[in-house]
């Protein structure tokens, strides 16, 4: 039994299959981003999600889809009859697996993004959570954090970590170089360029950015967001496991400590972002994505409050109310690093190892917090406690505290028909 876009189609009111961005076309752009030419260089491996196993489940669609579209049937219908739906998603797979400064550009600074990841994560759930379907659920989750955390991060020269991204496979064969003992020389040699990664370079710049002092300096956090993206999507997904991740971002962060040292002695001046920390997510908070509210029919912000666990190894009842409060600031510190200041609400630590919920102010998108789950910055984070450095037991997770409701009864009548007609087509 097979499920075709024509069903997405009925159900989210396109007129034919083509005219609206599928399932397929998602998943598709996912693919396009791990078949990469800079996926493989990290060593990604591309997955067999077998899509024709997995239907659309009625129930689950219904109830991903109307905390997001109150206005039932209709409001979907209008949504993906306007540009969003329309245009915006499908160019999506060209920016996944090609991406260039105006590209990214163009895709991070669309008022259709911020309304986009809201309903990748709500399709996302309304994938069937069976072993076959996994990867492919997954995958659909993964795509809005590879947005937030990766491709519409910015660095200190307001750079989109995309453009960085496309051009990998420079950095990591300067890093294999670094890493298998290249000279010094090597290192700060070679000409000024006029721009990188897009970013057109004053005289100044010029001066300062040749060698690979200038292609790790230019790069700045988006180095390590890129890298530590993939390590962060886990093995189910890239074929990168947990020890190989671990493994990759210390490779890079061992090298961009001899670039800036090697750049410092040299004279460089331009070395603070070399080996920087993964950039902030992507938000609307901060700038970096554009504020949907002129977006027609949009689909809203669920009405949840999500939280973070992490899990650390060791005993909570061996530490001392101090270390206890400094352990969770260290925790709090990391975290809006990412997010930025005052986003987290509170940190609280319970025995199971040491178990940590962090809670968030309610600004922040849930979307956000999802993200931090392939955040290197978070998925890599060595707490302390003032005297011990603790190490992660597990990969992080979220957990919502608030089920939403809102708009579930129109909705509910108004999908009544559309999934009655998913069903005889999936009977095809």
């Amino acid at each position: 039994m097979l499920f075709r876009s024509v069903a997405l189609s009925l159900l989210v009111g396109a007129a034919t299959a083509d005219l609206a961005p599928t399932h397929a076309e998602i998943l598709a752009s996912f693919d396009a981003f791990l078949s990469s030419p800079a996926s493989a260089v990290l060593g990604v491996q591309s997955r067999n999600r077998r899509q024709d196993e997995c239907q659309v489940d009625s129930s689950l669609m219904e109830s991903a889809m109307s905390p997001i579209f109150p206005g039932g049937q209709e409001q979907m219908q209008r949504f993906m009859a306007g540009e969003c739906g329309q245009t915006y998603l499908t160019q999506m797979g060209s920016v996944f697996s090609e991406p260039t400064a105006s590209t990214a550009e163009t895709f991070c600074a669309s008022p259709c993004l911020q309304v986009t990841i809201r309903y990748m994560k709500a399709m996302a759930a309304a994938v069937p959570n069976t072993e076959v379907c996994a990867s492919m659920r997954m995958s659909m989750s993964m795509m809005p954090n590879i947005i937030t955390s990766m491709m519409c991060a910015r660095n200190h020269l307001n750079i989109r970590c995309a453009a960085v991204f496309q051009s990998i496979s420079t950095l990591t064969g300067d890093t294999n170089s670094v890493n298998s003992g290249t000279s010094d020389s090597a290192i700060t040699a070679g000409a000024a360029p006029t721009e990188l990664y897009g970013h057109t370079l004053n005289a100044t710049e010029q001066a300062q950015f040749g060698g690979m002092c200038g292609q790790f300096e230019a790069a700045g956090c988006c180095f390590e967001s890129a890298v530590g993206m993939i390590a962060g999507m886990g093995n189910a997904v890239t074929g990168v496991n947990r020890t190989q991740a671990t493994e990759l971002v210390a490779h890079i962060r061992n090298a961009s400590t001899v670039v800036r040292e090697a750049c410092t002695a040299a004279g460089r001046t331009l070395v603070s972002n070399i080996g920087a920390p993964a950039c902030q997510i992507a938000s609307v908070r901060n700038g970096a994505i554009s504020s949907p509210d002129g977006v027609a029919d949009a689909p809203i912000a669920r009405a949840i409050r999500r939280r973070l666990r992490l899990m650390f190894a060791g005993d909570l009842s061996t530490l001392s109310t101090t270390q206890q409060d400094a352990l969770k600031a260290s925790i709090t510190t990391t975290i809006e690093a990412s997010l930025g200041a005052d986003t987290v609400e509170s940190v609280t630590l319970s025995s199971g190892s040491i178990a940590a919920d962090v809670a968030f102010v309610s600004t922040v998108d849930p979307d956000e917090i999802s993200a931090l789950t392939t955040d290197t910055s978070v998925t890599q984070m060595q707490p302390s406690d003032g005297t011990t450095t603790f190490e992660q037991s597990s990969s992080p997770v979220t957990e919502d505290t608030t089920s939403d409701n809102s708009g579930a009864a129109s909705i509910t009548t108004a999908l009544g028909l559309v999934l009655g007609l998913i069903a005889a087509v999936a009977m095809v």
